[in-house]
């Protein structure tokens, strides 16, 4: 299983550019906030970035931009607007690793059995307990 969190901290730390401490704290904090929002593009305000890191907006914005200069960080900001974030290259993978294969199966055989396909459903990072009635249901 594929853990972004994770791939996205390994980037940053196997990252060979020089960032300041600031700019790394932002990172983490971006990268975290990335995760709980389930490896969605997120919005998130300077403003609420700064008061939450105890930092000044000033250096929270002089960060995201040396974060996506050295493509550690995407970001698109309309004036009056709060920034959307995400992060290159995972985002690609996160994409990929979830593409679905709608076929039939063309033997019955094939079908796993429900213990089997709940624990192959547990490894996905997007899986909730919530939904295992659910799943148990549909299946």
């Amino acid at each position: 299983m594929v853990n972004l969190y994770e791939k996205n901290t390994e980037k940053l730390w196997n990252s060979n550019k020089k960032l300041t401490a600031s700019e790394m704290l932002l990172y983490l904090f971006l990268s975290y906030k990335w995760k709980e929002n389930e490896y969605e593009k997120f919005k998130y305000s300077d403003y609420t970035i700064a008061k939450q890191l105890k930092l000044s907006r000033q250096t929270i914005i002089k960060a995201k931009k040396k974060l996506k200069k050295v493509q550690l960080l995407e970001f698109s900001h309309r004036l009056g607007r709060t920034t959307t974030y995400s992060f290159p290259d995972l985002t690609e993978i996160k994409n990929s690793y979830y593409e679905v294969n709608l076929e039939e199966p063309k033997e019955k055989n094939n079908i796993p059995k429900e213990e089997e396909f709940i624990s192959y459903a547990k490894l996905s990072p997007l899986y909730k307990e919530s939904l295992l009635e659910d799943i148990i249901e549909m299946f």
